[in-house]
């Protein structure tokens, strides 16, 4: 940047000595002074002409890297085109524009343009200077360990620096920070900054839709569907199609508006006439399961196509499952292979796993172990873990091939070196059942420890079964609940159940002594974790202050709002009856209405009661 407005300056200074300098000499003489002043004057032409020449390659420069952001958010009548971007980023470059640096790594970054490559992005970031959105972006590859090592207490080092050097758009990383640490009153005052006072529409835009968010949710803020649909809304205003397709899922799914599959359908007809696939992705899903329209195979796969035309890798799974398992359309396995071969080539190797296992299982074509295994190792040859760890199932069962440990083994480690500690996983299944090798419970126990330490949730819910039955180990309830804690929390459903079981056993004293705290504890991770019953259990324990808590509607109404989040009706119908009367909050008849319509459109024993309420709660408000 300062070698570019050196040059400028330099232009100017020169453009003024030419004109001086003509001014001065008048006319030309022949004398030896004459002849010098000459000289003098070619030399000043000179560099006035490669002045000239380098502010023509500036203009140059700088109008390629305006067409490049152009390109890169479709915005000044321009159609978003990632590749025009980047060719008009490495022209801008080429041509001295060092903040073009900072584009290209968002392209290889966030865009995954020509590739996803978080080293090159990086690279790129640091090339830009003293750039205080690339310090942003720096951070977050140092918060997420992209490219770098992981160091989140780096990655805000670089946010603050942004910050410090007047960037706004620093405190979307902030925001970002304190959302991944579940404090969401911080994160919604710092995306509010972002979105009132940043410039990078990268950041801003970003910021409008996490503002829609956690306001459709209640997350740091008070739910308010209005509020959050004035975010989207913005979004979709600054030119970011995902705002209406955000908005038409709202009223797809009656989140704090009230259902209404018309309305969702014009908002996903808006966001899919500007080209967002996921909007595509969801009026088939309309049609396909009849929500607010007659049900259509047709008009569902038409839908998918056209999403799957324009690149979505997820739509022609959809496809590819629709043709597999001949859902609302005639079963042809030939298709599903079809589309999940489009699946691989746009980018998902899931889409050649899927083959293999339509070939294992027998789904729309002949089953074919030899086939199962060809299309798995060709996904595997692709870094896809969950093919490798298929291949190493069937080798240590020895389906469709002969038993074989070692190779097991082999595909399981390989599964391992891929990141993901489900081969360990594997690995200890099979000495836990002798799978191909000697049953040995300790050697099963050593494996799924590796595992666990890798974040496996099914290697933790097998450590804590051995503790819960002693099939492994010494049997320790305690050890147990900790260990179904931590699957919980690493996204094990299975769980959940049995910390729903261990609480409701420190609750009553049931082979455990009797502890409200450890209860309490079991059904609070429970519920953190996606559980209904024990958000709703919690809420009611604080409403009415039982198994050993201080009644605290705050918190009653907290643990409802989760349950509610996660679909429960009773919760929903339980803050719609909270604000009704008044009970730990502030009469309000509005917001009992529409909780009550939620809890409505819910299927269950409460939706004809809740619909009466609702039509009750709005009578109220005109007397």
């Amino acid at each position: 940047m300062e070698g570019l407005l050196m040059k400028k300056r330099l232009v100017i200074i020169m453009l003024a000595g030419v004109f001086t300098l003509s001014m001065l000499t008048g006319c030309s003489t022949t004398n030896e002074d004459s002849k010098q002043e000459v000289q003098e004057e070619a030399s000043v032409a000179e560099e006035s002409g490669e002045a000239d020449e380098d502010a023509e390659t500036e203009a140059e420069a700088n109008e390629n890297y305006e067409t490049g952001r152009a390109y890169l958010y479709g915005i000044n009548g321009q159609k978003k085109s990632l590749e025009d971007a980047y060719k008009s980023f490495e022209k801008a470059l080429e041509l001295g524009k060092t903040e073009a640096n900072f584009y290209l790594g968002v392209l290889y970054d966030w865009e995954g343009y020509p590739e996803r490559d978080y080293e090159k992005s990086r690279q790129y970031y640091e090339a830009a200077g003293e750039n205080p959105l690339a310090y942003v972006a720096l951070g977050f590859n140092y918060m997420y360990g992209q490219g770098v090592e992981e160091n989140p207490e780096k990655g805000k080092e670089y946010f603050d620096h942004a910050i410090e050097m007047g960037c706004m758009d620093g405190y979307f990383g902030l925001a970002a920070m304190a959302e991944d640490e579940e404090d969401y009153v911080t994160a919604a005052d710092d995306y509010i900054k972002v979105a009132e006072e940043g410039t990078e529409p990268l950041f801003v835009v970003s910021a409008f839709d996490s503002l829609g968010y956690m306001y459709r949710n209640g997350l740091g803020v008070e739910q308010d569907g209005s509020k959050a649909i004035e975010w989207f809304q913005k979004e979709a205003d600054a030119g970011n199609s995902s705002g209406l397709n955000a908005i038409g899922y709202m009223y797809d799914y009656g989140l704090d508006v009230k259902q209404d599959y018309t309305k969702a359908m014009e908002w996903y007809e808006r966001a899919a006439e500007q080209g967002n696939t996921t909007a595509m992705g969801n009026i088939g899903y309309m049609y396909l399961e009849g929500r607010g329209v007659e049900q259509d195979g047709d008009q569902a796969i038409e839908w998918y196509e056209k999403a799957a035309d324009a690149g979505d890798a997820s739509a022609m799974n959809q496809i590819a499952y629709l043709y597999r398992e001949g859902y609302v359309i005639e079963q042809n396995g030939e298709k599903a292979i079809e589309w999940y071969q489009k699946e691989a080539e746009a980018g998902n190797s899931d889409g050649l796993k899927m083959i293999g296992y339509m070939y294992y299982q027998g789904l729309g074509v002949e089953q074919d172990y030899e086939e199962a295994m060809v299309w798995y190792e060709k996904a595997a040859e692709q870094g896809n873990a969950s093919a490798m760890d298929d291949i190493g199932y069937i080798y240590s069962k020895g389906i469709g091939v002969e038993q074989d440990a070692e190779k097991a083994i082999e595909w399981y480690q390989k599964e391992v070196e891929a990141g993901d500690g489900g081969g360990f996983t594997g690995i200890g299944c099979m000495y836990h059942d002798g799978s191909g090798v000697e049953q040995d419970y300790q050697k099963a126990m050593k494996y799924f420890q590796k595992a666990a330490e890798m974040g496996d949730a099914t290697a933790m819910n097998n450590i804590a079964w051995a503790y819960n039955s002693g099939d492994g180990a010494t049997q320790d309830y305690e050890k147990a609940v900790e260990w179904y804690k931590k699957a919980a929390e690493a996204g094990s459903e299975n769980s959940l159940n049995w910390l729903f079981e261990f609480a409701n056993r420190y609750l009553y004293g049931d082979g455990l002594e009797q502890s409200y705290e450890k209860a309490i504890e079991c059904f609070r991770v429970a519920g953190e974790s996606g559980s209904t019953d024990a958000c709703f259990l919690l809420a009611q324990s604080y409403q009415y202050g039982n198994m050993g808590l201080e009644q605290d509607y705050e918190k009653a109404m907290d643990w409802y709002k989760k349950g509610a989040q996660l679909g429960s009706q009773e919760a929903m119908f339980q803050l719609g009856a909270l604000y009704r009367d008044g009970e730990g909050v502030e009469q309000d008849y509005d917001k009992a209405a529409k909780w009550f319509d939620r809890a409505a459109q819910v299927d269950g024993d409460y939706s004809d009661k809740a619909a009466k309420e609702a039509e009750n709660c709005r009578s109220q408000m005109q007397e």
